[in-house]
């Protein structure tokens, strides 16, 4: 009976050791497919600076992905309204989808992109980026924008944040001007 029971101690000892680790494996992968994700409907937020609203997210559904690259969602669309000091909307945009990563800082709309800017020209495209640490919009997808005398179409284009999408440049434009001959002499 000696004999057995060494024998069976180092069986079972074996044994744990070998089902630790498949254990610890087993929830390093579980954690790795694991994804927390908040999701919240009907969603207004309104961002401040200073007390003073500066602009209002709407969206039906957010969701927030907490994985090693966090990231929000906005899968049913999104509409921002951007207000001046007065609280009248300045600016604003809409989209039938947006995501924002959060770890680079870059939000990506797309699918019926409509942007209008304090001067009432309208942006349509099909994606809109904003790269916030370069405090820059850029789209890379054909544009047209419309304004109170033109119609330009383009490649794609990039503003400003500080300039509020009131000077933009198009690559590559083409379009229609209602200025006559006479006014560029």
């Amino acid at each position: 009976m000696r004999i057995f029971k060494p024998t069976l101690l180092v069986y079972l000892l074996l044994s744990l050791a070998s089902c630790e680790n498949s254990l610890d494996q087993l929830q390093n992968i579980n954690g790795e497919i694991e994804t927390a994700v908040e999701t919240s409907r009907d969603v207004e937020v309104l961002y401040t600076e200073k007390g003073q609203v500066k602009a209002k997210l709407i969206a039906p559904t957010l969701l927030r992905y907490k994985t090693k690259e966090p990231y929000i969602e906005f899968p049913d669309g999104v509409e921002m309204k951007f207000f001046d000091d007065q609280m009248r909307v300045k600016s604003q945009l809409k989209a039938d989808y947006g995501i924002k990563h959060e770890k680079s800082k870059e939000v990506v709309v797309r699918d019926n992109v409509v942007i209008l800017n304090p001067r009432g020209e309208k942006l349509e495209t099909n994606e809109v980026s904003y790269l916030e640490t370069q405090k820059l919009i850029v789209s890379k997808k054909p544009v047209k924008i419309t304004t109170a005398r033109d119609v330009i179409y383009g490649d794609g284009m990039e503003a400003k944040e500080e300039e509020e999408f009131s000077v933009w440049r198009v690559t590559n434009p083409s379009g229609r001007s209602r200025y006559s001959e006479d006014q560029f002499r």
